[in-house]
């Protein structure tokens, strides 16, 4: 017998390293930012809430809030292999 994985709508942004607004409205109270200093200026860095841990989130991850209300987060790559835009 075949199988497939079942099909679930998550909704998810992502993180480019630039757009800090979209993403805090998106992560509300489960993000947050810390900037580095660098030579071209400072650097924005993502942090993310998981239930009792913060992790860093690295740029060109999607922040994901699934249909239970949790968020996690998943390169790029990873993200878009086993993701599609639902239509609507």
């Amino acid at each position: 017998m075949r199988y497939r994985q079942k099909v679930n709508e998550i909704d998810a942004i992502l993180w480019d390293g630039s757009n800090i607004d979209e993403v805090k409205s998106f992560g509300k109270q489960y993000v947050m930012f810390d900037f580095m200093k660098s030579s071209n200026g400072c650097i924005p860095i993502l942090k993310l809430k998981i239930s009792e841990e913060i992790i860093i989130v690295p740029r060109d991850s999607y922040i994901i809030k699934n249909n239970l209300g949790m968020y996690t987060h998943m390169p790029k790559f990873e993200f878009e292999y086993k993701y599609e835009p639902v239509k609507e």
